[in-house]
This record gives structure tokens, sequence and C-alpha cells, in this order.
């Protein structure tokens, strides 16, 4: 009520969505109608996987033990490009843990198992703090699990499958996730 007469633009706005702007004409004495209005997140994830990784002991180059988070590539823990595996899938107690718990590897990525198994639930990460967060899971964790990286990103991730241990065989793990670009946002 009590517009004018002509053609106006109105943005709406939302929070952790995009503003969106669009044109409508007022007729005098008329209803003008909306409709087709589409809200876009802003909030900038990837999707990785599933991706296989190995233990760290009996495998060979083809079966990579680590994760960089951020680009979704598996890599060898004693590999070249070692420097960038956030976390790892150990033999030792069979834990997907932090890969600065491997020797001469720096990156330390914290994890916090969450009460639900829906990776696509659109639950948002708790804030990184000290003392909640640890630095592994077991290989048969059901739940998944929230990740803060050693550059400030959040993910959340889920083993998805598992398999091997058995003579020739090294056992493995897969694991889907979703990975924040955006540093220290942990919505999802």
């Amino acid at each position: 009520k009590s517009v004018d007469v002509g053609v106006h633009s109105i943005t709406l706005k939302l929070q952790d969505y995009k503003d969106s702007t669009f044109s409508i004409s007022v007729s005098d004495g008329q209803t003008s109608v909306v409709s087709n209005v589409s809200l876009v997140t802003n909030i900038l994830t990837t999707l990785y996987g599933p991706v296989k990784i190995y233990e760290t002991i009996g495998t060979s180059a083809t079966q990579p033990s680590g994760l960089d988070l951020s680009t979704g590539l598996a890599y060898g823990v004693s590999s070249a490009q070692n420097g960038l595996v956030d976390i790892y899938y150990s033999s030792t107690g069979f834990l997907v843990q932090s890969a600065d718990l491997y020797p001469n590897l720096i990156r330390k990525t914290y994890f916090f198992v969450s009460s639900a198994t829906g990776l696509f639930d659109a639950v948002d990460s708790p804030l990184r703090s000290a003392g909640i967060w640890t630095n592994n899971i077991g290989d048969r964790e059901n739940n998944y699990v929230f990740l803060y990286d050693h550059d400030g990103n959040y993910s959340k991730l889920k083993i998805v499958n598992w398999g091997g241990g058995v003579i020739g065989e090294p056992a493995w793990v897969e694991v889907q996730w979703i990975y924040n670009n955006t540093l220290l946002d942990n919505r999802f």
C-alpha cells in the first residue's frame, strides 16, 4: 500500500544468503505479485569424495595414506607432497588422525565427533576451542566429524566405507567431506 506507480527495484536480504535484487512494476489501483525469487546461500563449500586412504604400513605409492582437505587429493605421508597432508590413516591403532602426529609432518587438524550421521544435514560446526576437540577418530566412527585444519578452515567429514586389513590388502577407509572454503567460517 502507498507505493508510487512505476518500476521499483527491491533487494531482499537474509543472513547467510546473497542479496537478491529484482524489479517490479506497480500500476495504479492494482496489486503486484512477486514470484520465483531464488535466494542463494553465501556459504562457499566444496564436496569431496569418496576418497580412499590406506593405512601407513605396508602400502605402496599408489595407496596414499593422507589427505589434503582443501583440494580433495590423497598423498602418501612419505611422498614429496606430504607437506600438504592434513589428516592420515594410521596403522597404529587404526585411527584417522592429525598429520602432525606423523614424524616430520607439521599440519595440525582438530576433530570433533558429532552426534549425527547425515553429512548433508546443514548443521554448523561448533567453534574450535581448547579442550573439547581431539586429534583423531577411530576408523569405524559412524557419526560425521567436524574438522578444523592448520589453515583455519572447517570441514565436515564422514567415513563412508572401510575394508582390507588382510594379507595382501592393507586396511583402508573411504571418506567424504564438505570443505568450507571461507577461512574461519563454521557454517554448513
